[in-house]
């Protein structure tokens, strides 16, 4: 009993002598781990072919300015964290080529535009999309944000996948861990990303639904002829 009493006998008094430091010392480590930069993201599994010239902005004469074809998804932000978080480098590229590809937000509208609101007619009924402002941005602290990405599909665009990144101010120590696509120098940061699919290839998958919806002949006699140009150059 005695050598029970003597082994912790010195653990106690350190304790009791340490004991303001030790709860400083808690807390501190509780701030610092409530305080930590984490987000959550949630990317829509699937991306959508949008029907013909259904994206669409309104001018300050009330006419309608419409996008001919676009892909859509969207992303899901948490900011769990008691403050905010910066995010940057969002971009949508060609996965086999790395090239960034056009999609909109509100810096990427028409200049002279005053109402900034992008609409797509669903079959369900009009909807306002929630498009990024920029490529950069701030998510608020316990935060819930949603982007939807409208991709605008270049004619001659002809891939078999798409991804879309976006990093926030944490550093990455694990080189494993950093965006292999990255571009600039903010590659030690942390990125979160999706990739799309399409097996058959894009431009095959965009006329066969083209093909099924009231398009102007002209447009799909130019989507052909571009894939009989990407087809002949794959072959040179």
């Amino acid at each position: 009993m005695n050598n029970i009493v003597e082994f912790f006998s010195p653990a106690w008094n350190f304790f009791v002598h340490n004991l303001f430091s030790i709860a400083a010392l808690t807390i501190s480590v509780y701030t610092l781990w409530k305080g930590r930069k984490h987000l959550s993201f949630t990317f829509q599994k699937d991306i959508s072919i949008l029907p013909f010239k259904s994206i669409f902005c309104f001018d300050k004469d009330g006419n309608k300015l419409t996008y001919d074809i676009c892909l859509m998804t969207s992303i899901s932000i948490v900011n769990p964290s008691s403050s905010d978080i910066g995010y940057f480098d969002l971009r949508v590229f060609d996965t086999n080529t790395n090239i960034n590809l056009n999609f909109l937000t509100s810096r990427t509208l028409p200049p002279d535009l005053d109402d900034k609101r992008v609409f797509y007619q669903a079959t369900e009924g009009l909807r306002q999309l929630d498009i990024p402002t920029r490529n950069f941005g701030t998510f608020k602290s316990n935060s819930f944000s949603r982007m939807d990405i409208v991709i605008i599909i270049p004619d001659n665009l002809d891939t078999n996948s798409i991804s879309i990144d976006i990093k926030y101010p944490k550093v990455q120590l694990f080189r494993s861990k950093r965006d292999p696509f990255a571009i600039s120098n903010r590659k030690v940061f942390a990125h979160q990303g999706i990739h799309y699919s399409f097996p058959n290839g894009l431009q095959t998958d965009l006329l066969n639904s083209i093909s099924e919806q009231s398009v102007p002949k002209e447009y799909l006699i130019s989507m052909l002829l571009n894939q009989l140009i990407e087809l002949a150059k794959s072959k040179l």
